[in-house]
């Protein structure tokens, strides 16, 4: 069984390393099932900053699973067809995503992202909160763009200018290409609209932790 941990102190003695540890709320009945008497027996991997961390594979699972769910199927057989699939389209020579540097994780992550966002798996059940914490989400906000799904809420959206058109112009002729752009649903959208005249757009988009990009496809 993995759980991500996060090492607070450590103590050291002539007898032993004694780590003080913080992990997930819920996790106390899960982990005490394996307790043999005398303590629980496992192991501790350090991340060195060049594998693939505790986050990414938390989230790497979470992908799995719901694309298992939508698809009806068992996660682990989904997990093989997806990691085995990237391998191949990438020329990678993985066994398993325990052997996925930080680089590669992301890469396979941006994989997954691009299968739930054009499926709208995701609708409903918002990502962008726990993807904000791996890493950079230019690739996410490209891909809801494209597919034209919300960056914050998953269902179907529109594009919309966060660099306004200058009133007068002809839309349908006027090039937008170096505009920054968004995809959102109408109902974020009317709370966009709403900032703007209240707060400001700033503020909304430090909220919901997006932002507009120049959208080519």
């Amino acid at each position: 069984m993995y759980y991500p941990v996060k090492v607070l102190a450590v103590k050291e003695t002539d007898k032993a390393t004694y780590l003080q540890i913080e992990m997930e709320p819920g996790l106390k009945n899960k982990i005490l099932q394996y307790s043999v008497g005398n303590g629980i027996a496992g192991e501790i991997r350090i991340e060195d900053g060049r594998h693939r961390t505790g986050l990414q594979n938390k989230f790497i699972h979470a992908l799995i699973r719901d694309i298992a769910e939508w698809h009806c199927e068992d996660p682990e057989i989904e997990k093989r067809f997806f990691f085995y699939w990237w391998c191949g389209l990438n020329e990678k020579d993985y066994v398993s995503t325990t052997q996925l540097s930080m680089e590669d994780a992301n890469g396979f992550i941006d994989f997954l992202l691009e299968f739930v966002i054009e499926h709208g798996i995701h609708a409903g059940h918002p990502i962008l909160e726990e993807l904000v914490a791996i890493k950079d989400i230019s690739r996410y906000l490209w891909l809801c763009l494209h597919f034209k799904k919300c960056c914050i809420c998953g269902r179907s959206g529109h594009v919309h200018h966060v660099d306004k058109i200058q009133m007068g112009n002809d839309r349908r002729r006027v090039d937008d290409s170096r505009k920054r752009k968004i995809c959102l649903c109408e109902d974020h959208h009317l709370m966009y609209r709403e900032s703007i005249h209240n707060i400001g757009d700033k503020a909304f988009f430090e909220k919901h932790k997006v932002y507009g990009i120049i959208f080519n496809e």
